[in-house]
């Protein structure tokens, strides 16, 4: 089973060198779930790591994206989607 959703949030929390943006992102992405013996085991999720990278503006060149990028998503406090 998987699920398309929509992320947004606020990167209000500092996180080791970098420190709080206060800026808003809004991204999309799945999650596919595992089952065993009908019940969940785990999941995957592919997100627009990039996509926030340049929206919080937290991206350099020279600097390990994969680093910064964990980084960037342990310091979002998240928040629902809201209707239009």
């Amino acid at each position: 089973m998987s699920t398309t959703w929509l992320m947004t949030g606020t990167n209000s929390g500092k996180n080791g060198a970098f420190p709080p943006t206060n800026r808003t992102i809004r991204t999309e992405g799945s999650t596919k779930y595992h089952f065993n013996g009908g019940k969940i085991c785990g999941h995957t999720q592919v997100l627009g790591i990039r996509t926030i990278m340049k929206q919080t503006k937290l991206f350099k060149p020279g600097i390990d994206e994969n680093q910064k990028a964990f980084a960037i998503m342990r310091s979002l406090v998240l928040n629902p989607s809201q209707p239009n």
